[in-house]
């Protein structure tokens, strides 16, 4: 009979057989083994995990040998659709050989190898490989362990176009990243489905220059290549007010500050532009960031709408008035110059002066009667007394 494990989510994995699985409890497996009435290899999880998925996941070495020798000597006795226990499937399409990597277990990522060498080359739902499932978690030994053995056609998630250096840089895996790097320098090149580089990866999140520091040593042309939005990594490290990796992009090469994206905006017109968010997130180093990226060339360069980086910040002054007039006296400063208005630009906005204006009046003027009137109460009620 062969597995079926859909035919087995209604009632789970028998409760020995799954606390010998996690516990690693050998001696408990073989007294359910040999006591009968029950197919190991038939009983799974709700999210369809088998004895060995558990067994790999959490290290038990004798478990996985035990349950493998079980495996051939049924396999031996003629036993049909035992060969499918290895490569069995969870809900989210990982082996044993996937649930290994995840735990870091070096000696089970041998034993199954040795068992069966196919399974480098499995991937699960989201197009993962075991190697990349142990560069996403970072273990080192694992991932140059399975490098040389996994094809390199099954080393992108399908799910998002994502290379393992991608995965190894989104959750800072130092060690891995250099090993990575060494193995296949190629990797640096590699884009994701948003035509995003590891450099763009690094520049959206907090704290990486460091990591980014690594990757730029090994190839600074990162910086001149965008994603499908047209931002290089300084539009992205601007945008999330990376100052560090601001700065250490512009030590590679001033002419960064030129690239444009596909609204014709520079990293100043970003920096400006989310001035709020970063402002939130970097407090006071907002200045920083504009004086880093600013230069009295590039600073009344106009975007795709005829935007300088003045015209951003005023039409951002609702925002957060008092941080914007500063960034305007900064950028006026350093001879930043508004865009010349329209005629119905003009108009309008004298109409909003206006209105304004008048909505000062009228606050003065109810302000004005609520005075008198208090005045007046004080007044009457004293010439009562």
């Amino acid at each position: 009979m062969s597995i079926n494990p859909g035919a087995l989510l209604c009632h789970g994995m028998n409760k020995r057989l799954y606390s010998a699985a996690t516990s690693g409890n050998v001696q408990a497996l073989t007294k359910l083994q040999e006591s009968g009435g029950l197919n190991i290899f038939h009983e799974i999880t709700p999210t369809r995990n088998t004895a060995l998925h558990l067994a790999a996941y959490h290290g038990h070495l004798q478990m996985v040998k035990k349950l493998l020798q079980i495996m051939n000597h049924d396999i031996e006795a003629g036993m049909e659709g035992m060969r499918e226990f290895v490569t069995a499937k969870t809900m989210e399409g990982n082996t044993a050989f996937h649930e290994a990597a995840i735990g870091g277990h070096y000696q089970v990522i041998e034993v199954l190898l040795e068992h069966d060498p196919a399974l480098v080359d499995i991937s699960n739902n989201a197009g993962e490989t075991a190697l990349f499932k142990a560069s996403e978690e970072g273990h080192k030994k694992i991932v140059g362990k399975l490098l040389p053995l996994t094809s390199p056609q099954y080393n992108r998630r399908t799910s998002d176009g994502q290379s393992l250096l991608h995965s190894a840089v989104c959750n800072r895996h130092k060690g891995v990243i250099k090993r990575l790097i060494h193995h296949n320098p190629d990797l640096l090149k590699e884009v994701d489905n948003s035509l995003r580089t590891v450099l763009h990866h690094a520049a959206s999140l907090k704290e990486m220059s460091r990591i980014a520091k690594i990757l730029l040593e090994k190839d600074s042309s990162l910086c001149y290549q965008v994603d499908m939005n047209g931002h290089s990594a300084l539009h992205i490290a601007v945008t999330e007010g990376n100052v560090d990796l601001v700065r250490e992009i512009l030590n590679y090469g001033k002419d960064f500050i030129e690239m444009v994206d596909h609204d014709g905006r520079n990293a100043l017109h970003l920096a400006v532009d989310h001035a709020v968010q970063i402002f939130d997130r970097i407090s006071r180093r907002i200045k920083t960031l504009l004086l880093l990226v600013m230069s009295r060339r590039m600073i009344n360069n106009r975007d795709n709408n005829g935007k300088r980086a003045l015209d951003i910040a005023v039409d951002n002054m609702a925002k957060d008035e008092r941080l914007y007039l500063g960034i305007k006296r900064l950028l006026q400063i350093n001879g930043g110059r508004r865009t010349p208005k329209t005629v119905d630009e003009e108009i309008t906005e004298s109409s909003s002066t206006r209105e304004k204006s008048m909505w000062k009046i009228q606050i003065v003027s109810v302000n004005a009667v609520l005075i008198a009137t208090v005045a007046f109460t004080a007044a009457f009620h004293s010439a009562k007394r």
